[in-house]
């Protein structure tokens, strides 16, 4: 591609528009899939005309990522990449450091690299084993403006030495990502600085974080804002007397997913966690748990009663319920306005969970439902149409018009309703498609998906089959 820097073809190149040269000069630097070589390709394209070197040098967001994936070919490019940093100016630096072999090792070469991308570096990625990673953090290089960090270590068993220590190193560290198989007791971070927190396990190939560290991580997180973290459930279901609370007063997001089916033994649980979280400031709440329900349902209760008041966001996936708990879970959370359950199993579901989400003047349960999502691994035949009926009963009675009681004001009708159906035979009914179109027409976010005929509520109801019902 580099070819046509010479003969007639440059004076053509140089008389193309500026936004055409842009685009191209794009292309021809996402078109190297190796990331070196991609950097090599950016630089000597600017050695193309003096068009593209005008355009690169006033567009310096073309030169804020770098990607390092072996040390024998980076070791003698380090003018080049100091060349590459300048052209970020002023714009911040996302590294990925991504080197898991020792071949080409150079420590002189690479405390050099981080010295050069240290002052302007907003984002790092490393993805390295325990030992390489232990040698970076002896290099004691303080990146002065970095924001957000994400580890992957491969081979961890071969760690040895003490913990890490980042946190001089790491002042204005505000969102730290962490994959599987990392574990934080090899690691010392600023935690009290942290708004973000993710612990990526591997619930299919890898094992998670020890839920007991996690504790003692997450008491130190003073100022975080948000949460996703995938364990291992406690091993013992019963709290530790005397376990001091954990006070996150500006958390207001929470994904927690427990998941070690092949690990964890029957009283395994994740109330050792939820019992002592104290979270006033909490708006959206994602939980998700797939073994036995005995053992999620009493401390997730007890979690909603100390902490469900302001929660207006849940999501609870692969988490077997009967409706009864489904009832107390919103009797919790008299602010909700939206609901997901993805693929929960409700044990006894078709009309009666329905009737659970209906508008009741003396229940009032989550006035303030708007957004409804429900997906199903049906495993059969759909329920019978008179489950259809008691869904299209709760939709009225939470569209505002047809309310059993007045509703305190109009936004707090229902907005939208999701229900998607997977390995089902039969599809909602034709005559209560064609009535709940009519509130589509009003405005009513209605959507009906089956997994072998999806369809959206905007238009005609389906024809039904020979047997009366959808195809």
């Amino acid at each position: 591609m580099l070819d046509i820097a010479f003969g007639d073809q440059h004076a053509a190149v140089e008389r193309l528009p500026a936004e055409l040269l842009g685009e191209t000069f794009m292309l021809v630097c996402a078109g190297e899939v190796d990331p070196h070589e991609r950097l090599l390709a950016t630089l000597k394209l600017l050695q193309v005309c003096r068009s593209w070197r005008h355009i690169a040098r006033h567009t310096p967001r073309l030169f804020t990522s770098l990607t390092v994936t072996s040390f024998a070919r980076y070791a003698n490019h380090l003018p080049v990449t100091a060349d590459w940093i300048a052209r970020s100016s002023p714009h911040l630096l996302h590294f990925v450091f991504d080197v898991a072999e020792l071949e080409g090792w150079n420590a002189a070469a690479v405390h050099h690299c981080l010295q050069l991308v240290a002052p302007r570096l907003g984002q790092l990625t490393i993805g390295t084993s325990a030992a390489l990673y232990a040698a970076l953090a002896r290099m004691r290089v303080a990146f002065l403006r970095l924001t957000h960090l994400l580890v992957f270590i491969v081979n961890e068993d071969s760690w040895s030495g003490p913990p890490a220590e980042l946190s001089p190193l790491l002042p204005r560290l505000r969102t730290l990502e962490l994959a599987a198989p990392v574990h934080l007791a090899h690691f010392r971070f600023p935690w009290a600085q942290l708004t973000s927190l993710v612990l990526r396990g591997d619930v299919d190939h890898t094992e998670y974080d020890d839920p007991y560290v996690v504790t003692g991580v997450l008491a130190q997180c003073a100022a975080l804002e948000r949460a996703e973290l995938v364990l291992r459930p406690f091993l013992e279901s019963e709290v530790s007397a005397g376990a001091p609370a954990i006070h996150l007063n500006h958390l207001s997001y929470l994904s927690l997913i427990f998941d070690d089916e092949l690990q964890a033994g029957g009283d395994a649980s994740p109330a050792p966690l939820l019992s002592r979280l104290h979270l006033p400031a909490l708006r959206h709440l994602i939980l998700g748990w797939n073994l036995a329900r005995a053992t999620l349902i009493p401390p997730t209760l007890s979690f909603l009663a100390r902490n469900g008041a302001t929660i207006e966001s849940i999501e609870l996936m692969n988490t077997p319920l009967e409706t009864r708990e489904l009832d107390s879970i919103l009797a919790r959370t008299p602010s909700l306005r939206s609901l997901t359950l993805m693929w929960v199993m409700v044990l006894d579901y078709a009309g009666v969970v329905w009737d659970v989400l209906k508008w009741d003047a003396e229940r009032r349960r989550v006035p303030k439902l708007r957004d409804l999502a429900i997906y199903v691994q049906a495993g059969g035949r759909w329920p019978y149409e008179e489950d259809d009926l008691a869904m299209e009963r709760m939709i009225r009675s939470r569209w505002w018009s047809d309310a059993e009681d007045a509703m305190p004001h109009e936004q707090c009708r229902l907005r939208s309703l999701t229900l998607e159906l997977s390995g089902s035979e039969r599809n909602v009914s034709r005559e209560v498609v064609a009535r709940l179109d009519t509130l589509v027409d009003q405005g009513l976010d209605l959507h009906l998906e089956h997994s072998t005929h999806s369809w959206f509520l905007s238009g005609p109801a389906p024809s039904p089959n020979a047997d009366g019902e959808h195809g």
